[in-house]
């Protein structure tokens, strides 16, 4: 029945959008869920810089924990779709997420593994083992102004990707509270917003995917399923987060003798 229902929707969905892929049932949520640093919906556009370089910064939602494969994660998906959009553009999307880090861990490696890269747009995803490990909202969001601070002094642009929901009310309280606050940092620096936990709950709210499809079994990390579906709606809003950028000059390889 299930596999049933998501073919009928897809093709149905497939027919009167013309989506660039049969599996995109995912769903936006109508009122959307990616804002421009004013707190204004960000625009949906379909012309991206052509050189782009975006790298994805965060944790294990990064990585890709939950994944059944590492091409599965989001940044992957991410890359698959941007190329088959925008295939004469060039778009790059290099994944540093590494699972388990906190905000801290991040700002410790930021320079060498985003930085130095020369990124013209960052897609921080923060937040999740903050609230779980940390505990402390005042001292986190001190530390995600530094990192806010240091991507915009050196000259990429940023957007932050907040923390998923969790059914559990013990632990999505918190996370809750967490995402609040990642927003208000964000309004306060003038950073693009992208609500992950909306995204996701509406998913579910709205039927759009089954709740096993969206966290695993763990009740906590994302699936082969969700990466795919956050990969293709990230594609949605790169244009609007790249909107005016001219990719900045990078050092090339020398040629080979």
């Amino acid at each position: 029945m299930r596999t049933f229902k998501l073919f009928f929707v897809s093709a149905i969905l497939l027919i009167l959008s013309g989506c660039d892929s049969i599996f995109d049932t995912c769903g936006t949520p109508p009122e959307g869920w990616a804002y421009l640093g004013n707190g204004q919906p960000l625009p949906m556009l379909e012309t991206i810089p052509a050189g782009l370089r975006i790298v994805t910064l965060g944790s294990s939602s990064t990585e890709g924990i939950g994944a059944t494969v590492p091409a599965k994660n989001y940044p992957f998906q991410l890359q698959r779709v941007l190329d088959r959009r925008f295939p004469d553009e060039h778009i790059e999307v290099i994944n540093s997420g590494v699972a388990g880090e906190v905000v801290a861990d991040n700002l410790v490696r930021l320079d060498r593994d985003v930085l130095s890269l020369t990124p013209d747009l960052v897609i921080w995803q923060l937040g999740t083992n903050d609230t779980i490990y940390v505990r402390d909202a005042v001292t986190v969001m001190e530390q995600v102004q530094v990192g806010i601070t240091r991507i915009q002094n050196s000259g990429a642009r940023l957007a932050l990707l907040s923390l998923q929901p969790v059914a559990d009310e013990a632990r999505g309280k918190p996370m809750i509270e967490m995402n609040n606050a990642l927003r208000a940092i964000a309004l306060k620096n003038n950073v693009p917003f992208l609500d992950r936990h909306y995204l996701m709950s509406w998913w579910i709210s709205s039927g759009s995917l089954y709740e096993d499809e969206v966290v695993g079994a763990d009740q906590l990390h994302m699936t082969d399923r969700s990466y795919e579906c956050l990969g293709i709606r990230m594609a949605d809003v790169i244009p609007g987060l790249a909107e005016g950028l001219v990719p900045r000059p990078r050092a090339t390889m020398p040629a080979a003798p």
